[in-house]
């Protein structure tokens, strides 16, 4: 009975994550704070992605976080002839986190030898600030620019980070550190 009363509580919480994430898509910002959903939460990071280098579109992950929830926002940049940004949102990925994981955005690729795209996000453990690369991957997610979704990555062992709070002297990306 305690398991089904569980099961129950879950379900119902996840439909209520869904339809006010899902209430998001579609609605347009040049600042999140004047969206009421997002007013409480304060901003991480940002990066700014294109795909195979073509300008046509523009997209941008932005990191928002409230206590131990990051939020991930995917969205679509569009300018106005004024050059005045504006973002529409695609998609949003919720994250809890103990304190020892971060979230990285645009710090991971398949393949760090290679140019990166920039839209890899992932949960990791900081454990070193003195090591350039992150060893411990929790997760990872891909915002897919053909779907324009955020989508769970489930083999994480050819993702490689850069540490993006390494705070060792070297400001050179030694590339031999990496595992081949």
């Amino acid at each position: 009975m305690k398991l089904l009363l569980l099961l129950s509580i879950v379900i119902l919480f996840n439909s209520c994550v869904e339809n006010s994430q899902e209430s998001l898509i579609g609605k347009q910002f040049s600042d999140h704070k004047r969206i009421a959903a997002l007013e409480d939460f304060e901003k991480v990071s940002d990066t700014t992605f294109y795909i195979n280098q073509e300008i046509e579109k523009e997209y941008s992950l932005l990191n928002l976080k409230k206590a131990n929830t990051d939020l991930i926002v995917y969205s679509l940049i569009n300018s106005d002839p004024n050059e005045k940004r504006s973002y529409t949102i695609l998609d949003t990925l919720m994250i809890n986190s103990k304190k020892s994981e971060k979230i990285t955005i645009g710090y991971c690729e398949f393949n760090l030898r290679n140019q990166s795209a920039g839209n890899i996000i992932a949960l990791v453990e900081t454990i070193d600030n003195k090591k350039m690369f992150n060893q411990s991957i929790k997760a990872a997610w891909s915002a897919n620019s053909q779907t324009e979704k955020i989508e769970h990555i489930n083999n994480l062992k050819n993702i490689q980070c850069l540490n993006a709070w390494y705070d060792g002297e070297s400001e050179t990306i030694t590339y031999d550190e990496l595992e081949d």
